[in-house]
């Protein structure tokens, strides 16, 4: 991937995350940016060279408070809708594993979001998922497959928007 497309994606991604992030706000979730997007593009490389799952962080770290207690959950937004015509969700194994070590280590909740509303969590990938196949193009890394169907909604996840806070 040249340095061009990766700074296209990086724009994209972004942008995606920070439509979640607001979509959030607006069902009273305290959420911000995490992750290695607050890093700078050298750290970033540095960071891809070097095997930790430090590379798969969660872009976003979100918190809200459910009668007497506080919910602290990690997000990361997947900004690709579909994998190619398949209609289905793909995952790299990797941030798969990532995700399942975070989840462990910090004891709160991981979501992937993706731009069709749909959430999944690392135990709901690992369920269904398969493994792909590829065929040239891309990173080459191992991935998994899932079905778009199998996943939740978001506002089944986060709960849904609070009608105050709809602009007119």
């Amino acid at each position: 991937m040249t340095a061009r497309e990766f700074r296209r994606r990086l724009t994209r991604a972004q942008e995606f995350e920070r439509k979640v992030t607001a979509e959030l706000q607006i069902r009273g979730w305290l959420a911000e940016p995490f992750g290695q997007g607050q890093l700078s593009e050298q750290m970033r490389d540095v960071i891809k060279r070097v095997n930790t799952p430090v590379r798969y962080m969660p872009d976003i770290i979100a918190a809200k408070k459910f009668s007497a207690r506080m919910r602290l959950v990690f997000i990361d937004a997947k900004d690709g809708d579909a994998h190619r015509e398949t209609g289905n969700h793909d995952l790299e194994t990797a941030a798969l594993d990532a995700a399942e070590k975070w989840e462990a280590m910090s004891g709160c909740p991981f979501y992937y979001v993706f731009p069709d509303g749909r959430v999944a969590t690392p135990k709901l990938v690992r369920e269904i998922s398969w493994p792909g196949t590829f065929r040239g193009v891309g990173s080459g890394t191992p991935f998994v497959l899932f079905r778009k169907a199998a996943c939740e909604r978001f506002d089944d996840t986060f709960g849904t928007r609070d009608p105050w806070t709809e602009v007119a």
